[in-house]
């Protein structure tokens, strides 16, 4: 798309993802103002940003620059799809299952800290290698 800026982009993407500018600023490191600011072009992300929104937006950063068309990860083009209702975890290890299930919405810390936990309550001690 020849007439897209980084700031156009930025924001459609915010938006496909139903991000609001606090969700990105407070992921990224900056405040909902400075996120604005990249969105309406008056501000120039640094290196280390563009990383972090690439990141945290699931997309190639050289979408953002304009270099390439189509957002991709790993090969593959982003579909865009609502919020899910529900998220769901499934683990499989020796036979034993364990399924997790949150709201949407439900804090990213609070489902870390309860899938380390059910981790290690049905698979046994985990460390930064894994379960074990």
């Amino acid at each position: 798309m020849e007439n897209e800026t980084f700031g156009s982009r930025l924001k459609s993407l915010r938006k496909e993802r139903h991000l609001t500018l606090d969700q990105v600023g407070q992921a990224i490191g900056m405040t909902r103002h400075s996120v604005g600011n990249l969105e309406h072009n008056r501000a120039a992300p640094s290196v280390e940003t563009l990383k972090k929104i690439a990141q945290h937006l699931g997309c190639d950063a050289n979408y953002l620059l304009g270099i390439i068309d189509t957002p991709v990860i790993y090969g593959t083009e982003i579909i865009s799809v609502p919020p899910p209702d529900e998220l769901t975890f499934e683990f499989e290890r020796d036979g034993k299952k364990l399924t997790l299930r949150f709201q949407s919405g439900t804090p990213d810390s609070v489902i870390a800290d309860k899938i380390k936990m059910c981790l290690e309550l049905t698979f046994g001690r985990t460390d930064e290698r894994g379960p074990g």
